[in-house]
């Protein structure tokens, strides 16, 4: 599978599922994940600096 997530990171589709065809399930929400938790981590740091709490 890491084989598989850093041929999709480089834009290989192909050779990914070559490696592994479960990439095509879980690298769109494990990028769902890493998006929704940045934007949240994003979020607190903007409201901490305008709050200066």
């Amino acid at each position: 599978m890491t084989r598989a997530f850093t041929a999709m990171l480089h834009f290989q589709p192909t050779v990914a599922i070559a490696y592994n065809w479960k990439v095509l399930i879980v690298f769109p929400l494990m990028m769902w994940v890493v998006a929704k938790d940045s934007y949240k981590r994003i979020r607190a740091i903007i409201t901490y600096l305008h709050t200066g709490i």
